[in-house]
């Protein structure tokens, strides 16, 4: 994956949503679940444009929530307890572990809660959109050169290397 023109890349390890229908209205997990075509094991990179000091949520806000590039690895049973899910994330000497519950108690508890937002401003998730869950881990810093691998236990691995 290429870095260039990214100012402070972090890669943060998430679930990919895969929508088989269309998510409106106020959403609950159960709904997001019976929307759900696909589970995918994934990477955000994040990356800020904000270079005025420490940032605040109000910086993250403005600055579109970091959003830069993803990676969307192999599929993981939908059967899956998404909450127990645990992950080992490597780059280069760095280590750090996460699981589903880290985001919201259930990551699809993070969609249900962004179709309802969505639907508060009269829009929504629909059918082939994929909605990223919301980082399993602290988010790591990353430079060309490097090389992050997720291990997800029974669920496989993700890999990516990075460029400038």
């Amino acid at each position: 994956m290429c870095l260039s023109g990214l100012i402070e890349p972090k890669l943060e390890v998430e679930l990919a949503f895969i929508l088989g229908e269309d998510l409106d209205g106020r959403a609950t997990a159960a709904d997001v679940w019976r929307a759900t075509a696909e589970v995918a094991l994934s990477f955000e990179i994040v990356d800020s444009r904000w270079q005025g000091g420490v940032p605040t949520v109000a910086m993250l806000v403005a600055d579109n929530s970091n959003a830069a590039r993803a990676v969307i690895g192999q599929r993981v049973p939908i059967s899956a307890d998404l909450r127990r899910i645990q992950v080992d994330l490597a780059i280069g000497d760095i280590r750090v572990e996460g699981h589903g519950e880290n985001v919201m108690g259930d990551p699809a508890h993070a969609v249900a809660w962004l179709a309802t937002h969505l639907a508060g401003r009269g829009q929504r998730l629909m059918a082939d959109h994929i909605v990223l869950s919301g980082t399993l881990t602290a988010p790591v810093p990353v430079k060309p050169g490097d090389i992050a691998v997720a291990d997800f236990g029974q669920f496989g691995h993700l890999s990516t290397s990075f460029s400038g």
